[in-house]
């Protein structure tokens, strides 16, 4: 006979599994749905993040909350394409790898294609789309394009000799946040730089490498999660939150009293911080934040959030002149519009093909295999 705790404890198992999204397998006596498999809630994390930018670029706030979401957008990038690489080891396959950087570049480049050849239209300035296209100078916003584009080259070669420890997670996301710390105090841009802005940047390695130490750790923190009671989870919530907040408040502070700049010069705290963060709402139960987060503005918004992000440049640039919260609230809402447009017409479109041609690639390596068998 089942004791009251045994229920007890038996409740909360089956209500991780059926929160658990596909990074975490349901449970056996679980009933998942394709729907509480994926999680909304990064979808509104990254809507934030992008108002946040566009916020910045309007002036309406501090220039140290831009970077603050620069950050927030490497770390998810990183966390959500090392997961596949924790999952198992068939990604490490050369098929499978080359079908990875085959992906990530129709995931980024046509998009980018299209809002350099719309910008450079726009100013009259065919050198713009040469400099861009061509040679990924990446004046403005693109200039983290080209830090995404190294990421994605480099994140295999990163994962590639883990392999053999692949299940080891806890000391290979140790040795990543090691990385990362030599990382943001030494790979400076006497180092290794990138175009960027009206001259160079560093490669900021170290929210990209932060981002894939969460992913090695997320499994075992989803496990620490299951016997978490609800105030437990509301209280850390709160903390999140706060510390956030404060953290993204205090280095704002920081800059406009100093001008010196902590998010820009020491990403790694602030990185460390959001990783935090987004592997708590990735694993922990569902809660006040995952519903905010999930929330169908936001999620609509988050989706359509590389788009926005390219976009949002080129339509405040025609609000010049206008109060900054009036660029805010109207360049938003336009932004939006047709972001979702490009979304579904370039974004979508590309996606599908990828998984077209990565479902044909993988087809054909299962048929040498059986046969080599």
């Amino acid at each position: 006979m089942k004791t009251e705790e045994g229920d007890q404890m038996g409740g909360r198992r089956h209500l991780a599994a059926l929160t658990s999204r596909r990074f975490f397998p349901p449970r056996k006596n679980a009933v998942a749905t394709p729907k509480s498999q994926y999680n909304l809630a990064l979808d509104g994390l990254r809507a934030i993040a992008a108002l946040l930018v566009l916020a910045d670029h309007a002036h309406l706030i501090n220039f140290t909350y831009g970077n603050d979401a620069v950050w927030m957008f490497f770390v998810l990038s990183a966390y959500l394409l090392t997961r596949p690489f924790v999952e198992g080891t068939g990604v490490y396959r050369l098929p499978a790898l080359a079908t990875y950087i085959l992906r990530r570049l129709l995931r980024l480049l046509p998009m980018y294609a299209v809002y350099v050849l719309i910008y450079a239209f726009s100013i009259g300035n065919s050198e713009f789309a040469y400099s861009h296209l061509i040679l990924f100078q990446g004046r403005g916003h693109l200039w983290t394009i080209n830090q995404e584009i190294v990421f994605y080259i480099l994140l295999p070669f990163i994962v590639l000799p883990m392999k053999a420890n692949a299940k080891k997670r806890i000391p290979i996301a140790i040795s990543l946040l090691i990385l990362a710390w030599m990382a943001d105090h030494y790979a400076k841009s006497d180092v290794f730089s990138l175009p960027a802005i009206e001259s160079r940047a560093p490669f900021f390695a170290a929210p990209f490498l932060v981002g894939m130490a969460g992913a090695f750790m997320a499994k075992w923190w989803h496990e620490k999660t299951i016997a978490l009671s609800a105030t437990t989870t509301q209280v850390i919530n709160v903390v999140a939150v706060v510390g956030c907040i404060s953290a993204i408040y205090w280095a704002a502070s920081i800059q406009e009293a100093t001008g010196y700049n902590p998010v820009w010069e020491q990403p790694l705290p602030f990185a460390v911080l959001f990783a935090g963060c987004i592997v708590w709402i990735d694993v922990a139960p569902r809660s006040w934040m995952y519903s905010a987060l999930s929330w169908a503005p936001l999620r609509s918004l988050g989706r359509a959030g590389y788009s926005f992000y390219l976009l949002h440049w080129l339509v405040i640039e025609y609000l010049k002149g206008m109060a900054p919260m009036m660029v805010f609230v109207i360049g938003g809402f336009i932004t939006y519009v047709i972001s979702q447009i490009t979304y579904r017409a370039v974004e979508i479109p590309c996606m599908e093909f990828g998984r077209k041609i990565t479902s044909a690639i993988k087809a054909r390596d299962r048929g040498i295999t059986s046969i080599s068998r």
